[in-house]
């Protein structure tokens, strides 16, 4: 939880490590006091690199901060998902 109005910053990375040539996309949903405010998926992130988010709160209070992974499974066993949430800073 954070309190007040503020800037939410943090790094995201979903990895997807595949054994067969097939192509997968997770997604890694970023939720604000219950809200769905972004949807970020692997076909915006790298094995390598790393994304920023930056997320404006313009109302006072106290708000909840969550995330949640969706693995694609398809079917899979071959893949492997990860979903990484990194340097987490309220400003």
């Amino acid at each position: 939880k954070v309190h007040a109005s503020g800037r939410l910053k943090f790094s995201w990375k979903i990895t997807n490590y595949s054994t067969s040539s097939s192509s997968y996309v997770s997604y890694l949903y970023f939720y604000v006091d219950g809200t769905q405010v972004a949807v970020l998926n692997s076909s915006n992130s790298s094995h390598s690199e790393w994304s920023e988010m930056i997320y404006d709160i313009t109302l006072s209070g106290t708000h909840e901060i969550r995330w949640r992974f969706d693995k694609n499974l398809s079917g899979s066993t071959s893949v492997s998902y990860r979903a990484y949430v990194y340097g987490v800073v309220w400003e």
